[in-house]
């Protein structure tokens, strides 16, 4: 797994599985142009599965939808 344009160790199989992000808060903030953006892009053989985003607020709003990136399977926002 990558963090920005480090791209981390691919050498070990597996994935990430069984997340929960809840209760976060997105606050507006003027120095940066991707402050507000939620990035979830796994890789082949490296899925992201079973994720839930609940209760998540970007900039005073709910979060109602999301697009994941590659090999995201089951998200759901609650």
């Amino acid at each position: 797994f990558g963090f920005g344009s480090i791209p981390g160790d691919q050498s070990t199989p597996g994935g990430m599985e069984n997340i929960t992000c809840r209760n976060i808060t997105v606050m507006e903030k003027q120095d940066s142009s991707i402050f507000a953006e939620i990035l979830m892009s796994g890789r082949e053989g490296k899925y992201i599965d079973d994720v839930t985003l609940e209760n998540i607020t970007v900039c005073g709003e709910p979060l109602t939808a999301y697009k994941p990136g590659d090999y995201v399977r089951n998200l759901k926002i609650r």
